[in-house]
């Protein structure tokens, strides 16, 4: 069955039950929002207090309109849900339904992830005109896979209190940002995770910015932990421009327990070279445990087209220098 619910028509509303998909069921669909050819863009369907186990994903819409809240789910195959824009669709005429103003309007709250795929992804046609995305209180108990809580294109949109408890080993993370991401906050993150004789329930990369021809910018995390993790804690890949990536009040802990060719903060170029990477620490915390300490806390690419900027809030072990010898420091 690829859809469960095939919604073609706005203000669609579900609440109070529970769907169960058969353990390896990894293509139904649960809400299938699309309106037809030709129609207007508007969604504005609303899924509250809903349960769900297995299947592919809980929802795809194309158009405008959703909310989530008060709900769990887990155990899907692909995603939580994805963000998608219409094929066709007929402008109503007002500013605020164009192709560049229509795709908003997305609220997921009070939302429990337990062993998904990935969670919420901006990742399709139109992703760059997705803006005004919100999700406060997501906890993923265990296992947020492919990319974390959010994935994709995030535009001035706000993010809260999202944490994964646990993850699986070498899977998810918090945040997935892509190329074109930018005048976000992030508040109060956090992940956590477990490693012992018996026990290995974390994440690689918590955090992770890909940039590209595009490029990211005014990306500001405010608050929380980010680790423990196998790899870095927070990992920018790619290439153009990064700029004004801002750590505020952050506790990075144990996140290269991998080994010391990881980092708390790690700059990598992957398909072409980068312009210029901007980051700024205020009144973070850097700290290692049993495992061996970073290199630097800011490592990988060593070169002055990256810049450090910190206050004298921000600590860290007197015995690991800040970067690499040619990344300047303001």
């Amino acid at each position: 069955m690829p859809r469960l619910f095939n919604v073609s028509a706005a203000n669609f509303e579900a609440s109070g039950f529970f769907v169960e998909c058969d353990a390896g069921n990894a293509v139904t669909t649960l809400f299938h929002f699309e309106r037809p050819a030709g129609a207007a863009a508007d969604i504005d369907a609303v899924i509250s207090r809903v349960g769900t186990e297995g299947g592919g994903k809980i929802f795809h819409i194309y158009g405008r309109g959703l909310k989530l809240d008060g709900c769990t789910f887990a155990n899907t195959k692909i995603a939580v849900g994805d963000l998608d824009f219409p094929v066709s669709w007929t402008p109503n005429g007002s500013s605020n339904d164009t192709q560049e103003t229509a795709m908003r309007a997305y609220q997921f709250d009070n939302l429990r992830f337990h062993g998904v795929a990935a969670g919420v992804r901006n990742v399709g046609r139109n992703s760059l005109n997705c803006g005004g995305i919100q999700m406060t209180n997501i906890h993923g108990d265990i296992g947020i896979g492919g990319g974390g809580a959010f994935v994709g294109v995030a535009r001035d949109g706000q993010f809260a209190n999202i944490l994964s408890r646990m993850g699986a080993t070498h899977g998810g993370g918090i945040v997935d940002l892509h190329d074109g991401s930018s005048n976000c906050a992030f508040t109060n993150l956090g992940n956590g995770g477990f490693k012992g004789a018996d026990v290995a329930r974390l994440v690689r990369n918590p955090i992770v910015i890909r940039s590209g021809p595009i490029g990211v910018n005014e990306l500001s995390f405010i608050g929380g932990t980010i680790g423990p993790c196998n790899r870095n804690g927070v990992h920018i890949l790619g290439h153009g421009k990064a700029q004004n990536i801002a750590f505020l009040g952050i506790a990075f802990d144990r996140t290269n327990i991998e080994g010391n060719q990881y980092f708390p903060i790690k700059v990598e170029e992957s398909g072409g070279a980068f312009a210029e990477v901007s980051i700024k620490l205020g009144a973070c915390n850097f700290k290692f445990r049993r495992e061996t300490p970073a290199a630097c806390i800011l490592g990988g690419l060593n070169s002055a087209v990256v810049t450090l900027y910190r206050d004298n809030l921000t600590t860290k072990p007197k015995g690991i220098p800040w970067t690499q010898s040619n990344i300047v420091v303001g």
